[in-house]
């Protein structure tokens, strides 16, 4: 991905929040790994905000991404 790139996403993200300014603020998150990673994203609007909820759901995703990284990959065994 390259810097105007992550900058676009940066400003679709800005859009969201923009879009959902008359609803109650539950946190958002952008996250641009290097390489070819997929970036993670996420905005809450809800009627009842709640940081747990919030964090939770970052880990979630971010714990998701490093599994797909560490997993072992078909046919990069040992003796291959």
């Amino acid at each position: 991905m390259t810097p105007n790139e992550a900058a676009e996403l940066f400003r679709a993200m800005a859009d969201r929040l923009e879009r959902n300014a008359s609803t109650e603020f539950g946190g958002a998150f952008l996250i641009i790994p290097p390489e070819d990673g997929n970036p993670l994203d996420g905005a809450f609007v809800t009627t009842t905000p709640n940081a747990a909820v919030f964090w939770s759901s970052v880990q979630g995703q971010t714990e998701v991404a490093v599994q797909r990284l560490t997993a072992p990959q078909p046919g990069r065994g040992y003796g291959r």
